[in-house]
């Protein structure tokens, strides 16, 4: 039987890895996820992402340099199948142009959704207001509400401890915690049609 498979995009994977607002969230929805057995998916861009938004932390100042090494190595263990079906450059540069995006990163991950018609999860509040009128698969964080209440996944393993933060609304986030984190598998990469 094949798994059914979730887009995610990279702010999914930083807000499990890095003291984020919607961390709580993330966490959950992943583990759901993990226990579904759904097949979680994203664009090889993923990866660049990822490593893009760590480093822009740890130049900021959130993660320190060793911190947001760490949260790399934990996002590139967590089970993400990379996916490059023929034609998704193309369909992206087209929902980019149909959505006024001003790059087409983010539309890779449109483009996949779209491809395996599946629910493209995003913490990018930004895309999903510019695309959720006419785009059916796509689901913010923001809108999940998870039973957070008693909530521990399960450990991850060699998860970075990364120190608490002052989100954008003032409240402390809790520093990551590897028994907080979802289980990190190898990942998978495949070229899927």
């Amino acid at each position: 039987m094949q798994k059914s498979p979730v887009c995610v995009d990279a702010s999914i994977a930083v807000k499990i890895v890095s003291p984020e607002e919607l961390r709580p969230v993330a966490i959950q929805l992943w583990q759901l996820w993990l226990d579904q057995e759904r097949e979680i998916v994203a664009p090889h861009v993923f990866e660049y992402e990822v490593t893009s938004a760590l480093l822009r932390k740890a130049i900021r100042g959130v993660l320190s340099l060793d911190e947001a090494r760490g949260a790399l190595h934990a996002v590139l263990g967590m089970k993400v199948a990379l996916l490059d079906p023929p034609g998704l450059s193309e369909q992206a540069l087209e929902l980019a142009i149909r959505f006024n995006r001003p790059t087409a990163y983010d539309a890779h991950y449109l483009a996949l959704a779209e491809h395996l018609r599946c629910p493209f999860w995003t913490a990018d509040e930004r895309l999903y207001n510019a695309t959720r009128s006419n785009f059916p698969y796509i689901q913010w964080l923001g809108d999940y509400r998870p039973e957070l209440e008693g909530f521990k996944g399960r450990v991850a393993g060699n998860v970075p401890r990364v120190r608490s933060a002052r989100t954008a609304a003032g409240t402390e986030t809790e520093p990551l915690d590897a028994g907080q984190v979802p289980p990190t598998h190898l990942r998978t990469t495949t070229s899927s049609t």
